[in-house]
C-alpha cells in the first residue's frame, strides 16, 4: 500500500535513533558519512560522463535575472540557520575565528554543491522543460537499460544516506 515504505522508513529511524546510545549512534553516523561521500564521488565520477556541461553553459540556457530568486535556496542549501549558532556557540563567540570557521566550513560544501547540481542539471535534457526531475532520471538510470546502473544506485543509496545523516544531525545536533 502507498506510504507503507516511507513509515517504515520513518519508524527504522525512529526506534534506532531511540534505542541506541550516543556513542553507538555516532559510530553509525561516521560510516554512514563515510559511505555517504564515497556514493557522492561515484555520482560525481559517473555522472560527468553522461552530462552535457555544454548545455550548461549555453547562452539560451543562461537566465541571469532569476539569480537574486535562488539566493534564499542558495543559502537554506548552506544549513546556515543550523551552523551559525552552534559554531557561535563553540567558538564562544570571538568573532575571527567565526568567520573563518563558516568561510572554512562552507567552501567545501559549496564546492560539492556546484558539482552536484553540475551533473545533475548536466544529465537532463534542454528541451524537456521544468516536467522532469533530474534525480529521478538519474535514479531510474539503474533499470531503463542505459547502462548505468551503478549510477542509479549511487544516487539512491546518497539520497537515503542524506536522509538520514541530516536526520541525526538535527536530531543530536
Amino acid at each position: 500500500p502507498a506510504g507503507v515504505p516511507q513509515v517504515s522508513f520513518a519508524a527504522l529511524c525512529a526506534v534506532g535513533l531511540y534505542s541506541a546510545t550516543p556513542a553507538m549512534v555516532e559510530k553509525a553516523n561516521n560510516l554512514f558519512v563515510l559511505i555517504l561521500a564515497t556514493a557522492f564521488m561515484g555520482i560525481i565520477a559517473l555522472g560527468a560522463g553522461s552530462a552535457d556541461f555544454g548545455a550548461l553553459i549555453d547562452m539560451s540556457n543562461q537566465h541571469p535575472q532569476k539569480v537574486a530568486d535562488a539566493f534564499p535556496i542558495i543559502f537554506l542549501s548552506l544549513v546556515y540557520h543550523n551552523v551559525v549558532p552552534t559554531v557561535v556557540n563553540q567558538l564562544e563567540g570571538d568573532r575571527t575565528k567565526i568567520t573563518q570557521a563558516i568561510i572554512a566550513g562552507t567552501s567545501l560544501p559549496t564546492l560539492m554543491f556546484l558539482a552536484w547540481n553540475a551533473v545533475v542539471l548536466g544529465n537532463v535534457d534542454p528541451s524537456a522543460g521544468a516536467s522532469v526531475d533530474p534525480v529521478s532520471l538519474l535514479q531510474s538510470s539503474a533499470s531503463s537499460g542505459s547502462g548505468n546502473v551503478i549510477l542509479g544506485n549511487l544516487v539512491s543509496t546518497f539520497s537515503s544516506l542524506a536522509l538520514v545523516t541530516s536526520l541525526i544531525g538535527f536530531v543530536y545536533g
